[in-house]
């Protein structure tokens, strides 16, 4: 799709800090609020893809690496401060040592057990992965084989790990999708505690979406208090892509109680909608953050609002939903709701020759922009200062009140990355 960023816009965001009471980098945190870190001096790209914090106000992120082999897995544990962890890994980085026959690693989501253990999924293997590690960063042995559990695929298959969630129960809940060369249905699938897949869920621990031709691109699942599941993502339908809102029994059967026979069809803009992002209030109402594509092919962020019952939750924002028409934006990748009820949004944007900068949007809990937040309601940061793919993966707030946020600065010339973390003022 073309991408195209107007001179008021550049304009608009870079004075964000200028003119923001909220959203301003902390300049008591690492150099101007921004720590850097990679994973090891012999590898190409450490590129972060989320971040937990813990309730004592360490950071734990989940990263990929290139350069020591086709895993690709890489957790970092810092410091409330910012420094690196000395009691995690090897000096607050762990490099788990995945079987190196499992090519095409790339790991995206992670999850915290209350103890401290450590939950990753990805793509691994031609297939979908669940690596588990103990507090320390080392191998859970007692999972999977040698900690890892892994749905495989095919070597011409197409794979796509989109999220991941743990029941209260200790069962796992994943979603993506692995499909042939022509595209191929999402997957919900469950395992059991130990990494072996929930013969109680779906067919032999799994649940397939054929509500579509082509492949259903499923991005992010949310779990219920009554062990429901949420599961968003988008699809071809008629003309374009609309953004789909599933909701499961928790034994794996659709919900005929939510929209169609358990599913939502979102359609915000003139053309393409796609969900990213999922989250369920304790209100029962439903968030599904994105993107929707304008005229001019030109894809924007949005958050919408479904009632418990799946359908649009009028009272929120404009007709259920809020767009970001003067935003750019590149993807979506992390939504967190603050204590207040206002919701954090990051991901990336254009930002003209600089190509990608890292974004922040900021809702109130009735979908408007907060205007105490950024310019409108958007923060953009540039960490770079040349042409780079700079991308925002995870924003939260932290139990000093401050907004910590992890991503990836990359030189568009070198193709080397690094990881950035970052730490704002919230208002809090």
């Amino acid at each position: 799709m073309i991408r195209t960023t107007t001179c008021f816009l550049l304009a608009l965001l870079t004075s964000a800090a200028l003119h923001a009471q909220y959203g301003v980098l902390d300049p008591s945190f690492g150099t101007g609020g921004v720590v850097t870190n990679i994973y090891s001096t012999n590898i190409g790209n450490s590129s972060p893809a989320d971040m937990e914090i813990l309730p004592d106000g360490r950071l734990v992120t989940l990263g990929n690496f290139l350069g020591l082999g086709p895993s690709g897995l890489a957790f970092t544990r810092q410091l409330a401060n910012g420094d690196l962890d000395p009691a995690f890994g090897n000096a607050g980085i762990a490099l788990p040592d995945l079987d190196t026959t499992l090519v095409n690693g790339s790991w995206r989501e992670l999850e915290l057990y209350p103890d401290g253990r450590l939950l990753a999924g990805g793509t691994v293997g031609y297939g979908l992965g669940v690596w588990r590690s103990l507090p320390n960063g080392s191998p859970d042995a007692s999972f999977g084989t040698g900690g890892l559990a892994h749905l495989p695929g095919t070597q011409d298959s197409t794979h796509w790990f989109g999220g991941i969630a743990l029941q209260p129960d200790g069962k796992i809940v994943t979603v993506g999708y692995i499909g042939g060369i022509g595209g191929g249905p999402g997957v919900v699938t469950r395992f059991l505690p130990d990494g072996s897949l929930d013969p109680a869920f779906g067919t032999n621990g799994i649940v397939q979406m054929n509500d579509y031709p082509g492949t259903e691109f499923i991005s992010d699942l949310a779990l219920q208090p009554d062990g429901r599941i949420l599961v968003t993502g988008h699809a071809f339908s008629l003309s374009d892509n609309v953004a789909l809102v599933y909701r499961f029994n928790a034994d794996g059967t659709p919900d005929p109680g939510f929209g169609n026979n358990g599913l939502v069809e979102l359609s915000t803009g003139p053309q393409d909608d796609e969900g990213h992002l999922v989250r369920v209030l304790s209100s029962g109402k439903i968030l599904v953050a994105g993107t929707y594509e304008d005229t001019g092919s030109e894809d924007h962020p949005m958050v919408a609002r479904l009632n418990a019952d799946g359908s649009v939750d009028t009272g929120f924002g404009v007709n259920g939903a809020t767009q970001f028409a003067a935003v750019a934006a590149s993807d979506i990748e992390d939504m967190h709701v603050q204590a207040d009820g206002k919701l954090l949004i990051c991901g990336a944007m254009w930002n003209g020759t600089l190509g990608e900068a890292m974004m922040m949007l900021r809702v109130n809990a009735d979908g408007t922009p907060d205007p105490t937040f950024g310019t409108a309601g958007v923060v953009m940061t540039q960490v770079g200062n040349v042409a780079g793919f700079e991308m925002m993966w995870a924003a939260k707030v932290g139990p000093d009140a401050k907004i910590y946020a992890v991503g990836r600065e990359g030189n568009l010339f070198t193709s080397q990355a690094v990881q950035v973390t970052l730490r704002y003022g919230s208002g809090l």
